[in-house]
């Protein structure tokens, strides 16, 4: 009996440990692409209409915001990881 849940302990916490890095995956590519949308979206809109300093500098820190946040979820996310319980529902 113990072996087996040795064992089922043992599989959820693989489970737990690869929902964890698919998630944090997901963060960073939602993070990057978001980042590149709003950079590529400030970057054309400069191309049309030639913005003074400060639009870009708004664009800029619209950027800067933007991977501020991923970077604070993805801390978030290294400190609270899946729980086994979580793992054991998926």
């Amino acid at each position: 009996m113990e072996n087996s849940s040795n064992f089922a302990k043992n599989r959820l916490a693989a489970a737990s440990k690869t929902k964890d890095t698919a998630r944090r995956l997901a963060l960073v590519l939602a993070t990057v692409s978001g980042a590149v949308l709003v950079l590529l979206a400030v970057a054309l809109i400069d191309y049309w209409l030639i913005l003074p300093l400060s639009a870009r500098l708004v664009g800029t820190g619209l950027v800067a915001v933007l991977v501020g946040l991923g970077i604070r979820e993805l801390l978030q996310s290294f400190r609270q990881p899946t729980a086994l319980k979580d793992a054991a529902l998926d």
